[in-house]
């Protein structure tokens, strides 16, 4: 028996200034969003992208040449941890999303067909994969916008998701012809409270009702899309990348990466560097990763050998002494290496015992 092909559609929606979420709608073939089969929940701007990023690391790790499914079946396993990291906002139980990177990953040629040739969709996606490593360096802003990504996409003769905007139905379907015509058809939309989240099409299709839980609709705390939307069709895994980031671009956001939890995050201040802590009761990435680091200090002794050496310093050479203050300094360029990864507390250890040792030994 052949099985249903599905349209795929990525919903990307401004709640308010510098608030943008975005949504994932499955429909037959042939229908519109208003008559979904499958939603996921409303999650902030770039998470989907933050997920699939997750997800794909395996594989990258292995050049995107490798067996797919065993790969990418234990990305996707790896991905249901709660906490506060950016690509693990999407909620534990929301089937839906999950389904759409299985339909995207696992199950690609069987009921989404893609545009893309699959031979080489892993040489694709290794492309985009290095520019979005590329965009999350230290220069990455230099790269992070939507003409460069355009240009490349261009360069590789690769498409750009097939995009509409999507405002609604509800205008009568009257001459809009002259200036009066317009003026007064415009004059009666109000966006302000144009909430968009139209109920599951009751019928059996792709994914039977009523007992699969993957129709029930995920209710999240970043509330419900609004219009008009910014739509796009997503055939594929690349599709779906490129319109995340097409939509992070264009509203002058960044990609980085979390040196604790390695996870993509969206971020405008280009200064902040771990995820922003949008998940409640979790502790946020930067303060579990000052726990750690502290705790790892008590363990090795550094933060004990540290204090004995501050005290002995500030005795020496006086607390406002430029002997005291370069000491200190030192201590901090440490710790900030360790933080971020470039140094470790063994070392950091090595050094405070050599330091300790020239103090004691100085007559």
């Amino acid at each position: 028996m052949m099985k249903k092909e599905v349209k795929m559609y990525y919903l990307f929606s401004e709640i308010s200034k510098n608030n943008f979420v975005e949504a994932i709608y499955v429909c037959d073939d042939g229908e519109s969003i208003e008559s979904a089969t499958m939603q996921t929940g409303v999650y902030p701007m770039g998470t989907f992208l933050s997920k699939a990023i997750k997800i794909l690391d395996p594989l990258a790790k292995r050049n995107f040449c490798l067996l797919w499914d065993i790969v990418l079946s234990k990305g996707m396993e790896s991905c249901s941890k709660e906490d506060s990291s950016f690509s693990n906002l999407i909620y534990k139980d929301d089937a839906a999303a999950y389904q759409v990177f299985d339909l995207l990953l696992l199950e690609r040629e069987e009921y989404v067909h893609s545009r893309r040739n699959e031979k080489e969709l892993a040489k694709i996606l290794q492309r985009y994969w290095s520019y979005i490593r590329l965009c999350q360096g230290k220069d990455g802003e230099k790269f992070s916008s939507t003409k460069e990504l355009r240009f490349l996409i261009n360069q590789a003769q690769d498409v750009f998701p097939e995009h509409s905007t999507y405002v609604t139905n509800m205008l009568s379907k009257q001459s809009i012809v002259t200036e009066s015509e317009i003026e007064n058809t415009l004059s009666k939309v109000n966006f302000k409270d144009s909430s968009f989240a139209p109920p599951l099409k009751e019928r059996n299709t792709l994914f039977p009702r009523p007992s699969s839980p993957l129709h029930n609709i995920i209710k999240t705390k970043w509330g419900e899309l609004k219009i008009p939307l910014e739509v796009f069709d997503i055939t594929d895994i690349i599709d779906l990348i490129l319109a995340s980031v097409y939509c992070i671009f264009q509203q002058r956001y960044f990609l980085k990466e979390c040196p604790y939890c390695k996870s993509l995050f969206v971020i405008r201040d280009k200064r902040k560097k771990y995820c922003p802590n949008l998940n409640d009761g979790a502790k946020s990435c930067f303060d579990t990763s000052r726990l750690e680091r502290q705790l790892e200090r008590e363990k090795s002794g550094s933060a004990k050998k540290e204090k004995i050496l501050r005290t002995m310093s500030a005795n020496k050479y006086e607390a406002k002494s430029d002997e005291h203050r370069k000491f200190l300094s030192d201590c901090q360029e440490w710790r900030d290496d360790i933080k971020m990864g470039n140094k470790t507390e063994d070392e950091y250890v090595k050094w405070l015992d050599g330091h300790f040792s020239k103090k004691r030994n100085t007559p």
